[in-house]
């Protein structure tokens, strides 16, 4: 599934043209394998990699943000938290949880942490509506 905002985000920001296409990849993918019910110790691995793969878009949105005087909605070390909190959920309620909360979750993190957060940046809304 592609999400909405990836089609209203085709920018030249760094962290958002490169870091979107891999964060929806892999959303879809943790999605996927929890609406399968793959084994958890898979689907929590996956979060793990993508905490680790995440790495650079939040380094670059921090730099975009200081570099231009952006007032944060979400700070970048709270979307790492975020994660990090919706992992523990998913690693509590384990098979317990249906699979459309865990996908609903999973999908809720993406888009207000990621996707709608970076359309409300300062820098971001001045470029992206000239595409």
């Amino acid at each position: 599934m592609t999400f909405a905002a990836d089609l209203i985000l085709s920018s030249n920001v760094p962290f958002i043209k490169q870091g979107h296409p891999l964060i929806a990849k892999y959303v879809d993918e943790i999605c996927e394998e929890l609406a399968c019910r793959k084994p958890l110790n898979e689907i929590l691995a996956k979060i793990d990699q993508l905490m680790e793969d995440i790495e650079p878009y939040l380094l670059c949105k921090s730099e975009c943000q200081a570099k231009h005087n952006c007032e944060p909605h979400i700070y970048p070390h709270d979307i790492l938290q975020r994660l990090i909190d919706l992992r523990n959920t998913l690693s509590s309620f384990g098979d317990s949880m249906p699979p459309s909360v865990a996908v609903l979750e999973t999908r809720q993190w993406a888009q207000l942490h990621i996707f709608s957060d970076d359309i409300h940046c300062q820098h971001c809304a001045k470029v992206l509506p000239k595409q």
